[in-house]
């Protein structure tokens, strides 16, 4: 049994689509964001690594 939001190709045994850990960062803030608007997040040298 697989959770809901995880690749299908994962559930089928194929490659899961991979991407850079810095997107699921930035997207994880971006969401964060929209469902809570007091969320603030701060960046030292991380800046040109997120995306």
């Amino acid at each position: 049994m697989f959770a809901l939001h995880l690749d299908e190709k994962i559930q089928n045994n194929s490659a899961p689509l991979q991407v850079p850990s810095r997107n699921g960062y930035g997207e994880g803030l971006l969401e964060a964001g929209k469902r809570d608007e007091r969320i603030v997040a701060l960046s030292a040298d991380l800046t040109e690594s997120t995306r």
